[in-house]
């Protein structure tokens, strides 16, 4: 299993979480976002942990010259990706030329996936997956991406609070799970309770491996 923590401003951060497990690093660009963070922080982080790591650089229906720009110091990086949430059209991000992550939403054609070739990962939301659940839908959704579970990741970004549905995970072998900073694991505004985090994190492996031992 794969652990991600997004939404991270601080090199102390991942330091303090050094043994938990985490493969992952995401950097929010948004900049409405509370997670927001600069570029030039992000540089400094991703050059202190060199390769350490993976990394990803989170951006919202952004311009593509200011895509293009912030990601230029990391584009020839094989450990740094461009992360997509929000409506800018797949293939649009597919021209931009560089690997990339896509938090899904439904305005899109799923059908649409099979022209890209910078697609390397889809995101799901918790929330998403069980109001599928809820209604029966979930095995039925997941199918619609069959075609494409041998060349794309698929990965669950999970609620801190919120029970996992380990149906998904079983039936199509989803291997990446994540997690945002919010106000949920924050002693105040940027600064994550890092023993709060390494406690969710060390609950899910407990659980996940109670699972894998039935």
């Amino acid at each position: 299993m794969i652990l991600i923590l997004k939404g991270i401003s601080k090199k102390d951060t991942i330091s303090h979480l050094i043994k938990s497990g985490i493969a992952q690093y995401s950097f929010d660009l948004r900049p409405r976002s509370l997670n927001f963070t600069q570029a030039k922080n992000i540089e400094m982080i991703i050059d202190h942990y060199s390769d350490l790591y993976k990394f990803s650089l989170l951006f919202e229906n952004e311009k593509e010259f200011m895509i293009q720009e912030i990601f230029k110091p990391f584009k020839h990086r094989a450990n740094v990706f461009l992360e997509f949430t929000g409506t800018t059209p797949l293939d649009e991000l597919d021209s931009y030329g560089f690997a990339f992550y896509w938090h899904y939403h439904d305005k899109e054609k799923i059908n649409n996936i099979k022209n890209l070739k910078n697609l390397k990962r889809i995101v799901f939301r918790q929330k998403d997956l069980e109001d599928l659940n809820s209604r029966g839908e979930l095995f039925g959704f997941f199918q619609l991406f069959s075609d494409f579970f041998e060349i794309i990741e698929f990965e669950v970004q999970l609620d801190w609070k919120s029970e996992l549905i380990l149906s998904a995970l079983d039936a199509f072998n989803i291997l990446i799970l994540s997690y945002e900073v919010d106000a949920s694991v924050e002693k105040s505004y940027q600064q994550p309770e890092t023993d709060l985090i390494s406690s969710y994190i060390d609950n899910l492996k407990t659980y996940l491996n109670k699972k894998d031992d039935k």
